[in-house]
């Protein structure tokens, strides 16, 4: 791919729009600038994340899921302990997300006292068992059970309930696999309340 600027400014001028390849590229202020809003109305590419785009015609996939949150997240690359969590791991495994269009952030955990500004990037500070992490196009994010255990102690029910159907179906994970894992955080935060909403799941809630 050759993109002739990734960082403002740039314009319509200074982008060589059919140079777009199946890689993503991140192209600030793509979602408010007025070239940004001809780019993509151009239909020569698409939003994938936040500001990050990818040329239209290349099919949603978890790597480019993942390239596009690996460039979201590149002050943290080579780092220890960060990891895509909460609904920003459900999108990553399956493609879904509660807002039904690409999200404008990226959910990521850190260890504590790593907090840090990133644009387009919302952080939690959480001491995570690497038993939990698995890695996607090398970009490390939350496990599905792990994800799961997140998102139903997280995200309001239907929403909650509608992205385990989803990890389900993408993943193949069980019920009864989240609910082991949500045993074992027992001083997490909504527990109680994410157990008896994976219990509904397993009933076909």
């Amino acid at each position: 791919m050759n993109v002739a600027l990734t960082a403002p400014p740039w314009s319509l001028a200074t982008t060589e729009l059919d140079s777009f390849g199946v890689e993503p590229i991140l192209l600030p202020g793509v979602r408010y600038a007025g070239d940004g809003q001809r780019l993509l109305a151009s239909g020569l590419v698409r939003r994938v994340l936040a500001d990050v785009v990818v040329a239209a015609d290349v099919a949603d996939s978890r790597d480019v899921r993942a390239a596009a949150i690996a460039l979201m997240a590149a002050e943290l690359a080579g780092g220890e302990g960060w990891a895509v969590a909460y609904r920003s791991a459900g999108w990553l495994h399956t493609g879904w997300s509660p807002e039904r269009r690409p999200p404008d952030l990226v959910e990521l955990i850190v260890p504590p006292g790593r907090r840090r500004r990133i644009a387009g990037v919302r952080t939690r500070q959480v001491t995570i068992p690497a038993d939990d992490i698995v890695h996607i196009g090398g970009v490390p994010v939350t496990t599905p059970t792990r994800t799961a255990a997140d998102i139903a102690r997280d995200l309001p029910e239907p929403e909650a309930l509608t992205a385990l159907h989803r990890l389900r179906q993408v993943t193949g994970i069980q019920p009864r696999e989240v609910l082991a894992r949500l045993s074992g955080m027992p001083s997490g935060r909504g527990v109680a309340h994410a157990k008896r909403l994976v219990r509904q799941w397993a009933a076909g809630g």
